[in-house]
């Protein structure tokens, strides 16, 4: 999600300016300088993950420690520290340590002061992310946007070229900025907008997973899941039990188990696969039991309603109770 942010935004910037094969190849004629506005454009999509992840830990299971109380339960083999991961100390350091690292990270790495401190903490922390939850490209990507916040002239100082002055003359306004700025600032109230639509959203999104998605909600729930699908044919009352292993893979079956709207789906799914001349309409009931950051499993799907007939967001979800 974060990349595809990323290449929307890359539209609107004069990225291939100087250090890219367009300048190299010729079809690019190189340039000095850009506007400040693309720049500061790049740092602001990179701080959406940062600042929202860290409002998304301002809930009450995070800051008790869970699920990484859990999570590094399960990880004590990690190199020099996994030894300790079964200390409360421990488990508060992360949990607390991630929830100012995201809330902190961007002010800090903006300040002079503290950029360079922050940058080696940045690192840190991304490449134990890394080693603890194997989340793909996000640690290393977000380890090379990071310097993205240092001076505008720092490769060539790495490359002992000479810095350029910084230039402030002022630019004509035409139709075509005021189209891309109206563009960039639509943009700027999705990126807003999306990660806080959850608040309009009755019951705990950890649990119900509406407004989860594309809201930064990172590494803040864990759930075990078991679940029982059983279809009813309403002419003739017949019953029977599904196992959704003959329709979906192993790892399709683990992540539709912990997410409703994926269970309707699915029920759904099987309804179509059912339905014959014979049998116009089947009905789908699930018996689901789920617990979410070592709570006890309650259950999740009104066991008494028929989900392939359901629409999204209604009120088969069961209240988290605890």
């Amino acid at each position: 999600y974060l990349v595809c942010l990323l290449s929307f935004v890359m539209i609107f910037v004069p990225a291939q300016r100087a250090w890219s094969l367009d300048v190299l190849w010729g079809p690019s004629r190189p340039t000095p300088t850009i506007p400040a506005w693309a720049l500061w454009l790049l740092r602001g999509q990179i701080a959406v993950p940062y600042f929202f992840g860290g409002i998304a830990k301002l809930n009450g299971d995070w800051l008790r420690g869970e699920p990484m109380r859990m999570w590094l339960a399960a990880r004590t083999d990690f190199p020099v520290i996994g030894m300790w991961f079964t200390e409360e100390w421990m488990v508060y350091l992360f949990s607390y340590g991630g929830l100012l690292f995201d809330l902190l990270i961007v002010p800090l790495l903006l300040w002079r002061r503290t950029r360079w401190a922050a940058l080696g903490v940045a690192i840190g922390f991304h490449l134990t992310n890394y080693g603890l939850f194997q989340i793909g490209i996000f640690p290393w990507m977000m380890i090379v946007a990071s310097t993205l916040f240092l001076p505008p002239d720092w490769a060539r100082r790495v490359l002992r070229r000479p810095s350029l002055p910084v230039m402030s003359a002022p630019m004509p306004i035409t139709r075509r900025q005021i189209a891309v700025a109206s563009a960039l600032t639509l943009f700027a109230l999705y990126n807003i907008a999306m990660p806080l639509r959850h608040f309009l959203i009755p019951g705990d999104v950890n649990w119900t997973e509406e407004g989860h998605l594309f809201a930064w909600h990172m590494k803040l729930r864990d759930k075990d899941a078991e679940a029982q699908f059983y279809v009813t044919d309403p002419l003739t009352s017949q019953s029977w039990y599904v196992d959704p292993y003959d329709y979906l893979s192993y790892n399709q079956v683990d992540e539709m188990l912990s997410r409703p709207e994926l269970i309707r789906a699915f029920c759904q799914y099987i309804a179509a696969r059912l339905v014959t001349e014979t049998r116009p309409s089947v009905e789908v009931r699930v018996w689901s039991m789920v617990s979410l950051n070592g709570r006890p499993p309650q259950a999740m799907i009104n066991p008494y309603v028929d989900l392939a007939a359901q629409p999204v967001a209604a009120g088969w979800i069961m209240p988290l109770t605890e």
